[in-house]
């Protein structure tokens, strides 16, 4: 499995290609259909974890997923109403969605959910932020580079989170 830094770098050179040049609506469109995807993918791996677990810490996380990822892809929304724009599906959303199925399914099919689980959203976290961070040298204004400057902050605190439980299971 590649690194999530390594991950996040693939995945940010090709949003760079797809936002180069464009109208700020377009840039705020092709993004947050990004963010979209990392958050439809975060809920469904979640629960995918609830049906399998019966581990307080890792249920407790994976429904703090459902949650905070219901949220964000809630004011992503609204952030797109608010600037008069809509979702623009991008070749990044497609790969972050493939490879939330992909996740899924090995947390589906893993022996060891809860590992397999947390193992994998540190490395979909890691991903995650480097693309986040990049995508703010793209934000159309202020109020957008604040917004995905709080994302990386929540991105951050996941990451650790899981990080923390997944090191008294190694």
């Amino acid at each position: 499995m590649k690194t999530g830094n390594d991950m996040g770098r693939d995945l940010l050179a090709q949003a760079r290609i797809e936002l180069a040049a464009q109208p700020a609506e377009v840039v705020l469109g092709k993004s947050c259909a990004m963010l979209l995807a990392i958050d439809d993918g975060e809920i469904m791996e979640a629960q995918r974890v609830l049906e399998r677990s019966d581990d307080a810490d890792v249920r407790d996380y994976a429904e703090q997923m459902i949650d905070d990822h219901g949220l964000h892809a809630e004011q992503t929304t609204n952030v797109l109403a608010d600037a008069g724009a809509v979702e623009i599906e991008t070749s990044v959303a497609a790969m972050l969605r493939a490879q939330s199925a992909a996740h899924a399914g090995d947390v589906e099919a893993a022996t060891d959910v809860d590992f397999t689980y947390l193992r994998v959203q540190v490395v979909q976290h890691s991903a995650a932020l480097v693309l986040v961070t990049g995508l703010v040298d793209y934000a159309p204004s202020d109020d957008a580079a604040r917004w995905l400057t709080d994302t990386e902050a929540t991105i951050r605190g996941h990451r650790a989170r899981a990080e923390v439980l997944l090191s008294v299971r190694e």
